[in-house]
Parts: C-alpha cells; sequence; structure tokens
C-alpha cells in the first residue's frame, strides 16, 4: 500500500494508475479480513490466506504491466 500511495500522489498516465491499482488491491486485501472475520470469526483457517494470496498476485500482476508501460513511454531514445 506505500508504494501504491507514493505513486498515485506523485505521477499521472499508466504509474499513477498503477499507485491506484496497489491502493486498491490493499483496500481490498484488508476489507477481504473483516468480512472473513465477522462471517467465520477465528476459523478463518486457509480461507483468507488463499483470498489474500489471489488478491495480491492480481494486483501485482496489473501493477507491473502499467509500470512497465510506463517506463517503456519515458525511456529516451539513443
Amino acid at each position: 500500500m506505500l508504494l501504491g500511495s507514493a505513486l498515485a500522489g506523485r505521477r499521472r498516465g499508466a504509474a499513477g494508475a498503477a499507485g491506484w491499482t496497489l491502493l486498491a488491491g490493499g483496500a481490498l486485501t484488508l476489507v477481504a479480513l473483516v468480512a472473513y472475520a465477522l462471517a467465520y470469526r477465528s476459523a478463518l483457517d486457509y480461507r483468507f490466506e488463499v483470498t489474500a494470496i489471489a488478491l495480491t498476485w492480481l494486483t501485482l500482476g496489473a501493477s507491473a504491466v502499467l509500470v512497465a508501460a510506463d517506463l517503456r513511454r519515458t525511456t529516451p531514445l539513443r
């Protein structure tokens, strides 16, 4: 979430979108934790772990593509 807030606040374009994607992924993970805790109480077991890992990988994949697009665009030509 910290990298997301740094990217979202500084730049526009693909890097800013990557920042907002990282922030949204972190927020969704926290919301999932609260929802699973309310639904399953102390018996979270593997449910939250699988959900958190899935959200993390989806978020990292999407933001990596956005950062790569931003770096490709801003790289000077030789």
